[in-house]
């Protein structure tokens, strides 16, 4: 296909003059092989350079905020020892049943009263696993429904408990409720 070199527009290859400019098209005709195609490449290159930045700045977001799934190291102190004394209590202490359905009935009014709250649940195990970014997790399962859980990230110092126990066992976990989306999440969990 051919195009005038003085206003763009496209020639049949037997035409002398522009029909567009009135230009002499003798020796002065741009030939142009496939020009779609090259322009075509050029769009898939450049949404392929913005996919990856959009990739690359929404994980580097992510790991900035990866307290949000562990929390600072001071923010429950749930000791070990005998004497709790000196550790603080729960603000409630749940069943996952109970805390999944309070979710259900209302999402809003339940992370009003929960979310950032330090809460002990006691559960049976749905899962034990790790996330894509290898953080360790016990899934705890509700009282009816196979979407209900709650999944809660063990502080590193719990991570070792973590091999003492297997699915369908029952356990208490105190930590700090978090998001609701799909289930609810827990961080910072000390398995009691």
């Amino acid at each position: 296909m051919k195009f005038c070199d003085n206003c763009g527009s496209k020639l049949d290859d037997q035409q002398k003059f522009c029909p567009n400019c009135g230009k002499s098209l003798n020796a002065n005709v741009v030939q142009t092989v496939n020009k779609n195609s090259s322009e075509f490449s050029i769009l898939r290159v450049f949404a392929g350079v913005v996919v990856a930045i959009v990739l690359i700045v929404g994980f580097v977001i992510y790991r900035a905020n990866i307290d949000d799934i562990y929390g600072d190291s001071d923010d429950y102190d749930y000791s070990d020892s005998v004497d709790n004394s000196s550790a603080k209590e729960p603000d409630y202490v749940l069943t996952s049943g109970e805390l999944i359905k309070e979710y259900k009935e209302n999402a809003i009014s339940a992370d009003n009263k929960y979310k950032g709250k330090i809460v002990e649940v006691t559960g049976k195990i749905d899962s034990i696993d790790k996330d894509i970014l290898n953080d360790e997790y016990i899934s705890l399962s509700g009282d009816d429904g196979i979407f209900d859980y709650i999944q809660c990230y063990i502080a590193k110092s719990d991570i070792s408990k973590i091999s003492n126990y297997k699915v369908g066992d029952s356990i208490t976990i105190v930590g700090k409720v978090d998001d609701y989306n799909l289930d609810l999440s827990m961080k910072n969990g000390k398995i009691k």
